[in-house]
Protein backbone atom coordinates (compact mmCIF):
# COMPACT_ATOMS: atom_id res chain seq x y z
CA UNK A 1 0.00 0.00 0.00
CA UNK A 2 1.42 3.04 -0.94
CA UNK A 3 1.17 5.14 2.47
CA UNK A 4 0.12 8.62 2.11
CA UNK A 5 2.44 11.09 3.61
CA UNK A 6 0.90 13.89 6.34
CA UNK A 7 -1.17 15.94 5.18
CA UNK A 8 -1.96 14.22 1.96
CA UNK A 9 -5.19 12.39 1.13
CA UNK A 10 -5.64 8.78 0.80
CA UNK A 11 -6.82 7.35 -1.49
CA UNK A 12 -9.66 4.98 -1.61
CA UNK A 13 -7.36 1.64 -2.07
CA UNK A 14 -4.84 2.91 0.57
CA UNK A 15 -8.36 3.02 3.16
CA UNK A 16 -9.62 0.15 1.94
CA UNK A 17 -5.97 -1.24 2.51
CA UNK A 18 -5.66 -0.29 6.17
CA UNK A 19 -9.00 -1.27 6.97
CA UNK A 20 -8.17 -4.61 5.70
CA UNK A 21 -4.93 -5.14 7.57
CA UNK A 22 -6.53 -3.50 10.70
CA UNK A 23 -8.94 -6.69 11.07
CA UNK A 24 -6.47 -8.56 10.42
CA UNK A 25 -4.63 -7.07 13.11
CA UNK A 26 -8.45 -7.39 15.17
CA UNK A 27 -7.87 -11.26 14.96
CA UNK A 28 -4.71 -11.64 15.60
CA UNK A 29 -5.15 -9.50 19.29
CA UNK A 30 -8.40 -11.72 19.66
CA UNK A 31 -5.73 -14.39 20.99
CA UNK A 32 -2.85 -12.05 22.40
CA UNK A 33 -1.28 -11.95 25.34
CA UNK A 34 -3.27 -9.23 27.38
CA UNK A 35 -0.35 -7.84 28.33
CA UNK A 36 0.33 -7.45 24.06
CA UNK A 37 -3.01 -5.80 23.75
CA UNK A 38 -2.72 -3.38 27.06
CA UNK A 39 0.92 -2.18 25.15
CA UNK A 40 -1.05 -2.05 21.49
CA UNK A 41 -4.28 -0.43 22.74
CA UNK A 42 -2.20 1.98 24.70
CA UNK A 43 -0.22 3.09 21.61
CA UNK A 44 -3.38 3.66 20.33
CA UNK A 45 -4.54 5.80 22.43
CA UNK A 46 -7.65 3.48 23.22
CA UNK A 47 -8.67 2.63 26.82
CA UNK A 48 -11.11 -0.41 27.55
CA UNK A 49 -12.77 -1.13 31.25
CA UNK A 50 -15.02 -3.61 31.82
CA UNK A 51 -17.43 -3.92 35.06
CA UNK A 52 -18.90 -7.38 35.08
CA UNK A 53 -21.86 -5.57 36.96
CA UNK A 54 -22.65 -3.12 34.13
CA UNK A 55 -20.52 -2.82 30.63
CA UNK A 56 -17.40 -2.42 29.06
CA UNK A 57 -16.24 1.07 28.72
CA UNK A 58 -14.09 2.08 25.56
CA UNK A 59 -12.75 5.29 24.63
CA UNK A 60 -10.48 6.78 22.07
CA UNK A 61 -8.22 9.55 22.29
CA UNK A 62 -7.71 11.02 18.80
CA UNK A 63 -4.29 11.73 17.75
CA UNK A 64 -3.75 15.78 17.50
CA UNK A 65 -3.48 15.60 14.15
CA UNK A 66 -6.86 14.02 12.45
CA UNK A 67 -8.23 14.48 8.87
CA UNK A 68 -12.31 15.85 8.39
CA UNK A 69 -14.20 14.39 5.18
CA UNK A 70 -15.63 11.22 4.06
CA UNK A 71 -14.42 7.84 3.24
CA UNK A 72 -15.58 5.77 0.47
CA UNK A 73 -18.39 6.49 -1.23
CA UNK A 74 -21.63 7.97 0.64
CA UNK A 75 -20.76 5.98 4.08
Amino acid sequence: MGAAKPGEQMTKEQVRTLVKALHDLASVLATADPKLKAEVYAALGISISYDHERCVSVRAQLASRCANGRVGEGT
